[in-house]
């Protein structure tokens, strides 16, 4: 099983952090716009199970793809650590077609512009995300939960976010 460990704090400075993971020595990678489309299953309610289903589209100078991604419960701890299955997709509106075919409905469609970085095999992205503000996640690469904590700390950053953005977004826009 692939498993996604990734911790996401809030920010007010993006220009601050981008400027200390390059005073580390981080290599900047790319800088991504991504559309992320949620999906609930049409049989179990994925807020009680604590499971994601979403469609992303990413486009960057690098060019454009599409996947779809599984995530499964989060495990409790510091970081968010949980099953994640992501594959590749050839065509975004098929795929949505598909999916609400099966009775898979939108949830919510989340905008975001990303700048990533690798830094000790952790990568970490600058995120504004459309509606929500700014964050930085740091996720970890083949570094292990302790580089995650080092570069956080060596960031600055205080007390994660334990939600993820669909989370938050639904707690501010399902009113």
């Amino acid at each position: 099983m692939h498993r996604e460990v990734e911790v996401k704090f809030s920010i007010s400075e993006p220009s601050r952090i981008r400027e200390k993971l390059l005073e580390l020595g981080a290599t900047y990678v790319d800088t991504v716009d991504q559309v992320d489309i949620y999906y609930q299953h049409p049989c179990k309610n994925f807020a009680e199970t604590d499971e994601a289903l979403r469609l992303r589209e990413n486009n960057s100078k690098s060019g454009k793809s599409i996947e779809l991604t599984y995530k499964g419960p989060k495990r409790g701890g510091w970081a968010k650590d949980r099953v994640e299955i992501v594959s590749r997709v050839v065509d975004s509106m098929e795929m949505q077609e598909i999916l609400e075919m099966l009775g898979f409905k939108t949830v919510a469609r989340l905008l975001k512009h990303r700048e990533f970085y690798m830094i000790k095999g952790v990568e970490v992205s600058i995120d504004k995300v459309e509606g929500l503000g700014d964050f930085v996640e740091i996720e970890d690469k083949g570094g292990g939960l302790e580089a995650v904590r080092e570069i956080a700390s060596l960031l600055g950053l205080g007390e994660p976010v334990p939600k993820t953005y669909l989370e938050l977004y639904l707690e501010k826009f399902r009113k």
